[in-house]
């Protein structure tokens, strides 16, 4: 969840910090597992960057 709410909040507060094209905000998830989270704009697109642990897998049956 936290990767999607990033992606989400990314172009919000680029915009709100005048933050440039390129240049990456880092976000912390403050909860049990924690985590660091960084993001960057490139154009209208949003580029997520960071570790990442599974913690579900499956299989979709077409």
């Amino acid at each position: 969840m936290t990767g999607s709410a990033h992606c989400v909040l990314a172009p919000y507060w680029t915009a709100a910090l005048g933050t440039p094209d390129g240049r990456p905000l880092t976000g912390l998830q403050v909860s049990p597992r924690g985590g660091t989270v960084q993001v960057r704009m490139s154009g209208d697109r949003v580029e997520l960057g960071g570790r990442a642990r599974t913690v579900l897998e499956g299989l979709l049956a077409v």
